[in-house]
């Protein structure tokens, strides 16, 4: 029996007594599904397309290894422009075709655009922020200081997603000393990695 693409073979599960699609098939299905989910959880086009394969060998393995497959929290550091956001979208695309959509729930959002969500003053509406705080990987781009009102607001966020056990995955241009050390605890949080990112671990 071939499959959809009519060049390979469909492979029998014997299993689910079923035929399922070639591997050729299942890449491209994915690729598929992996850009329509990665832009609707907001990363750009730029980065639907990041995979793990553009790092070397060693640097991904050690990534997986420290954090459990990504479910231990990552904080990303580095300078502006050296991948972060890509590494991001590389690690959310891993999820996906590690343990497929429907088991999934990611969120994707920039520091700014999340606190700008506050209304009242700047009071701390929790309903906005809810699916923040309970998502199971949570992926935080442009870590930056922050005070005030923002500050509650990330704190709390991060506090309770650290309480709950959820994953975090974040990034920043600065460096955790110039952070706020309570934010950088949570960032950390639940046997948590820290990387500097460098063009040296990319494998191009």
């Amino acid at each position: 029996m071939k499959c959809r693409c009519g060049k390979n073979e469909a492979v029998w599960n014997e299993k689910l007594q079923q035929f399922e699609l070639c591997d050729d098939c299942k890449d491209l299905l994915f690729s598929e599904m992996s850009h329509k989910y990665l832009t609707s959880i907001g990363f750009g086009d730029i980065y639907v397309n990041a995979s793990l394969n553009n790092f070397k060998k060693e640097f991904v393995e050690q990534l997986i290894k420290d954090t459990d497959s990504f479910n231990y929290n990552l904080f990303i550091t580095g300078n502006s422009n050296i991948g972060k956001t890509y590494l991001m979208s590389a690690i959310a695309s891993y999820l996906i075709k590690r343990k497929g959509i429907s088991f999934l729930e990611i969120k994707y959002k920039n520091l700014f655009d999340m606190l700008n969500l506050s209304e009242n003053n700047g009071d701390f509406l929790y309903p906005k922020y809810k699916p923040f705080c309970t998502c199971k990987y949570l992926f935080l781009d442009e870590i930056s200081p922050v005070t005030g009102v923002s500050y509650n607001i990330l704190y709390s966020i991060l506090n309770e997603r650290m309480n709950r056990g959820a994953v975090t995955i974040s990034a920043s241009n600065y460096d955790p000393a110039q952070l706020n050390g309570q934010i950088v605890t949570r960032l950390h949080a639940n046997n948590g990695a820290h990387y500097r990112l460098s063009r040296a671990v990319w494998s191009k």
